[in-house]
């Protein structure tokens, strides 16, 4: 079980960051062009998406069956178009260009666009019954070691500890 977090004085700044954290600048690399043999740098800002860009996103990802319950790498591998496409609207970026991103930095963005929004999915995933927000569920494999994340156990594991 992981420590909670100390909550910041009511009403100060730093309690306003934790409800409403600035925009994440994440240094990132990525192809100039598909046949390109290395990597550019560069930048892209990850915030909370508004609620047209959820939309917009949900859209691209409703042709995948189970999103909820499979391993997100996976996902993007058998879904490239979708996930690709709903990850370029969350940053503002062509699918085209995201598919270009390093490995690493095609996780790292990920990851930082489900923590920017995770309090919409987690409520989400809670009303279509995926998620229950009291009980977090993250259980070890046999040697101990957490198992790959899966978009339910990320939006459990992010869930508010009671």
């Amino acid at each position: 079980m992981t420590a909670k977090k100390p909550k910041s004085k009511s009403g100060s700044a730093a309690e306003l960051a934790e409800l409403y954290p600035a925009p994440k600048v994440l240094k990132v690399r990525v192809r100039s062009a598909p046949d390109a043999t290395t990597f550019d740098d560069a930048e892209i800002t990850v915030d909370e998406m508004d609620i047209v860009q959820i939309g917009q996103a949900a859209n691209a990802l409703s042709a995948i069956p189970n999103i909820t319950t499979g391993n997100l790498l996976a996902i993007a591998a058998l879904h490239q178009a979708e996930v690709f496409a709903a990850l370029g609207i969350a940053i503002r970026w062509p699918a085209e260009r995201v598919a270009l991103l390093a490995a690493g930095s095609f996780a790292d963005v990920l990851t930082e666009v489900y923590r920017a929004n995770d309090g919409f999915f987690i409520r989400l995933l809670a009303l279509l019954g995926y998620v229950d927000q009291g009980t977090p569920r993250r259980p070890a494999n046999g040697d101990g070691a957490a198992p790959l994340p899966t978009s339910a156990s990320m939006a459990e594991s992010s869930a508010p500890r009671h």
